[in-house]
């Protein structure tokens, strides 16, 4: 033990002797590159973790990125077929066929029709179920005859939904994704089902485009009960992500969706329970015991339609990527520490023995040696410090006399500068002049409009407003410059008086292209309300948007004038009344002979001329009721009313008008009897007028007018189909408009006025309903409009609608 002890003192004491043997150059290097080592170290594993920790960030949020992209296009894939279904299942001559008893003529004609439907042959099968379930007609013969009720999509068309359903065929062995729905008659009844089976491509080549990444993933596609319906890996199709609840197995069953499969679970029982049970997309860590590692799971619902996308990363892929950057800036800071090194080993040595020498050569001279010179060795830090210490040591005598010429030298060099440098300011106060003034012009401009302007940057804060702004708000403006835009203003409205959310308008105004017009009524923080038109439009910077720059006009004298304007008819229209009542009578009185017996040709010009007056009374009462509406001047008063009651009493009103064109009205009704609504009578009364009337002028003698009523959700809808003239395309945006008649209408019947339908929309939209129309010219017309089920509010006012 004692020897140990000897030997052991005796190695720490060679270790001394060697270190103090050890040149300070190589002691000063060797501590360098430990120093460099350990931080390179430290550093490396301080970048592994951040490295790994920061990836792992991304790359969640990278898996909810990927797979919103991906579930927002396959949404949109799924709505273009539910679309397309839907529109194929509404066409005439589907219900035709269903409701006559599935007549073989028609079918050549309808599967022509679905061959048209199927556009770039994006569907391998479209066929027609009846009520049953039974496929009358298929692009695919084999499909023919066999009945699918037990399907899922059926069962949803049948009742009435949109279906769609991942299954494998029963009849084609296939798998096949399949758009169903339901075929109406025309008394709204469901009839059959249309069916339009696609083919698996297009998921698997969306699945494809979404496989781009620094990573190896795993992409699938789920349904609702969990199971793999599409994959980049073609082993875990059909099976489940985990264990399936014995319910849905039995539904899987039900249903036939994987006839002869059994669907048997991966390990991924947490990534079941999420499907089973979601709520919104998530990441979810999960240890694969099969495939013996961590991984992440992304988890997204495709918007709207029963699937899922379930993306996968292997967790030691990261921590390859995280581990060979930490090992690679470890290997770097290695390299750097040898290199460091031993350039320090190097300039140390010899800067340290050449001050040796500069040492030896001082204390000589220091002595009184002024002859002593350095002398040179060949390298050239020495060789420069031996030249330039001679050098000194020659001019030194030389250095006073020379003084003076050298301070010349300097003091000249120094103005020089300065000279230079006041330059410098000079140009840099031009710059900014020009610069200020720029902006002076642009103020200046921005200033002189009449119009409110004001700039909003993306935190909502006033960067800019000009006077006019502050005018128009009755506020020193510069007062709110740099503060929120909800310190001003407190509360948004529609003109109608409907609050708007504020960061509603913001965010629309800095997404609007080309710009965003809306009219507004604005409450300030200081009480003050005022109406305005908002053009706003965003203005961007380096490609991101920073805000946006608005206009704001005010329309108070707008909305005055229109209410003058509104006035003006509504006394126009009550002074034209007087005139037209006496014309009406002299003109009764003529055709009556009081006057004096007339011949055929008088008297047919006083029925003339009584004519004229009923119709330009006609126009008087409407100029006048829609003046009323417009100005908000009609008291509401809502009573229980039977609709269909309601069409009865105006049919009758028009009786004069069918015998005339010799037209009849059918009224259908699949409302129950008792059907009461809150309603102002002169209110409902009027649009049925307007509405039925013009059915009636502008359709063939001897055709039926049909006003069909029936209950959709919350209102009632009433539906005028006529066998019309209909309504050109080129009219169909502007025939609400007031005064506006189409071409065709104008040559049937001259003497419209064109504004009833105005009327009727302001009525209908007052009440909160909706009204539409479908036409093609020629065709006939179908006008639309709804009656919520809770009916109309009292309101106060100075008359009646159709007060005298």
């Amino acid at each position: 033990m004692r020897v140990d002890i000897i030997k052991d003192k005796h190695s720490m004491r060679s270790l001394i002797d060697i270190y103090k043997k050890t040149p300070t150059a190589t002691r000063l290097a060797v501590a360098v590159a430990c120093i460099i080592s350990a931080v390179g170290i430290f550093v490396a594993a301080s970048v592994y973790r951040t490295s790994l920790s920061d990836l792992l960030i991304v790359e969640r949020k990278n898996l909810l990125s990927v797979e919103g992209q991906a579930t927002h296009e396959l949404a949109r894939i799924f709505s273009d077929s539910e679309e397309t279904a839907s529109v194929l299942a509404s066409q005439e001559s589907v219900a035709r066929f269903l409701s006559s008893g599935f007549p073989k003529r028609d079918i050549p004609a309808i599967l022509r029709m679905f061959t048209s439907f199927n556009v770039n042959n994006n569907y391998s099968a479209i066929y027609l179920l009846n009520k049953e379930g039974t496929a009358l007609i298929s692009t695919d013969p084999t499909f023919i005859n066999q009945n699918y009720s037990f399907r899922k999509y059926y069962k949803d068309a049948i009742a009435g939904r949109a279906g769609l359903q991942m299954a494998i065929g029963i009849t084609s062995k296939l798998p096949g994704y399949y758009f169903s729905a339901p075929v109406y008659d025309a008394d709204k009844s469901i009839i059959g089902v249309m069916v339009m089976k696609r083919s698996p491509a297009f998921v698997e080549a969306l699945i494809a485009d979404y496989m781009q990444g620094k990573f190896s993933v795993k992409l699938m596609l789920t349904d609702e009960l969990g199971v793999v319906i599409a994959s980049n890996k073609q082993e875990r199709i059909y099976h489940s992500m985990g264990r399936v609840q014995p319910v849905n197995t039995e539904k899987i069953i039900n249903e036939a969706r994987f006839p002869g499969m059994e669907i048997t679970p991966l390990q991924y029982d947490g990534v079941q329970d999420v499907i089973e049970s979601y709520s919104a997309p998530v990441t979810l860590d999960v240890n694969d015991t099969v495939g013996d590692g961590p991984e992440v799971h992304g988890i997204a619902k495709v918007d709207g339609f029963p699937f899922f996308f379930v993306h996968e990363i292997d967790l030691r892929d990261i921590e390859k990527v995280a581990m060979n950057e930490a090992m690679f800036l470890g290997l770097l800071t290695v390299i750097a520490s040898l290199l460091v090194a031993l350039m320090i080993a190097l300039m140390v040595r010899s800067t340290f023995r050449a001050i040796s020498k500069v040492i030896d050569s001082v204390v000589r001279i220091s002595e009184g040696n002024f002859k002593e010179r350095l002398g040179e060795d060949g390298s050239v830090e020495l060789n420069a410090l031996s030249v330039a210490f001679n050098s000194m040591v020659e001019r030194l005598d030389d250095l006073y006399s020379s003084m003076e010429e050298k301070i010349k030298v300097a003091t000249a060099n120094i103005t020089a500068r300065a000279q230079e440098a006041e330059y410098q300011r000079q140009v840099i106060a031009e710059t900014k002049k020009v610069v200020e003034l720029e902006n002076a012009k642009h103020t200046a401009i921005l200033e002189s409009i009449d119009n409110a302007v004001a700039v909003i940057d993306r935190e909502s804060k006033i960067v800019f407003a000009n006077k006019s702004a502050g005018r128009l708000f009755g506020i020193n403006i510069d007062d709110f410059v740099g503060f929120s835009v909800y310190k001003l203003i407190k509360t948004i409205r529609t003109p109608e008086g409907v609050e708007i959310p504020k960061n509603n308008i913001l965010g629309r105004a800095m997404r609007a292209v080309p710009a965003l017009v809306e009219r507004l009524s604005l409450e300030l923080n200081n009480g003050k309300i005022i109406s305005v038109l908002m053009i706003a439009s965003p203005f961007s910077q380096g490609g991101e948007v920073r805000g946006f720059v608005a206009v704001l006009r005010d329309v108070a004298e707008e909305e005055k004038f229109e209410e003058i304007r509104s006035g003006f008819i509504s006394i126009a229209a009550h002074q034209l009344r007087g005139p037209l009542t006496a014309i009406k009578w002299f003109g009764e009185m003529l055709a009556e002979g009081i006057g004096g017996k007339l011949k055929p040709k008088q008297a047919d010009l006083a029925l003339e001329i009584n004519n004229a007056a009923e119709r330009m009374s006609e126009l008087v009462n409407t100029l006048l009721q829609t003046a009323r509406v417009e100005t908000g001047r009609v008291k509401v008063l809502p009573i229980f009313l039977n609709p269909v009651a309601v069409v009865k009493e105006v049919s009758k009103s028009l009786e004069f008008l069918k015998k005339q064109t010799k037209q009849k009205i059918e009224i259908v009704s699949s409302l129950p009897a008792k059907t009461a609504l809150l309603m102002d009578r002169d209110f409902l009364m009027l649009v049925l007028q307007n509405l039925i009337s013009n059915a009636l002028h502008y359709s063939p003698k001897g055709s039926t007018t049909t006003v069909t009523l029936f209950e959709h959700g919350d209102v009632v809808e009433c539906q005028i189909k006529d066998n019309g003239i209909g309504i050109p395309r080129e009219s169909q945006n502007e025939i609400f408009n007031k005064f506006y008649r189409a071409r065709n209408a104008i040559r049937l019947v001259p003497e419209g006025s064109g504004i009833g339908l105005s009327l009727a929309k302001m009525l209908v939209e007052g009440w909160g309903g909706r009204i539409w129309f479908e036409s093609e010219e020629n065709k006939g017309a179908i006008f639309k409009f709804t009656i919520p089920k809770k009916g109309m509010e009292p309101t106060e006012g100075d008359v009646r609608l159709s007060a005298e």
